[in-house]
């Protein structure tokens, strides 16, 4: 899965980063590899936003939201029984600490 980050920007005020990534997933149709599929395909494409804050130099706290726009090779009834590409958005909320 080949993955981008195009935009990247700091909000030197609040010590906090904005950016979005592209992820774009392809592959040949194959019934075994990919029996989930209702047309045996891997084409995956998403976005991923995320907004981070660093408080201080050794802690992170960060808010992620992938959006599916393909999953699956379909954007609709990606498995046969009706589940879309959308289902299988995410928000991840996460807690960086490092320590020495």
């Amino acid at each position: 899965m080949r993955e981008a980050s195009p935009l990247s920007t700091r909000f030197s005020q609040w010590g906090g980063h904005l950016r979005a990534s592209f992820c774009n997933g392809t592959g040949s149709r194959d019934s075994v590899a990919d029996p989930g599929s209702a047309n045996f395909s891997p084409a995956t494409q998403g976005w991923t936003p995320e907004i981070l804050w660093i408080p201080v130099q050794n802690i992170r706290l960060g808010l992620q939201y992938t959006y599916f726009t393909k999953y699956l090779g379909a954007r609709s009834d990606c498995d046969g029984l009706g589940r879309n590409a959308s289902d299988n958005d995410t928000l991840f909320v996460y807690l960086w600490a490092a320590y020495w």
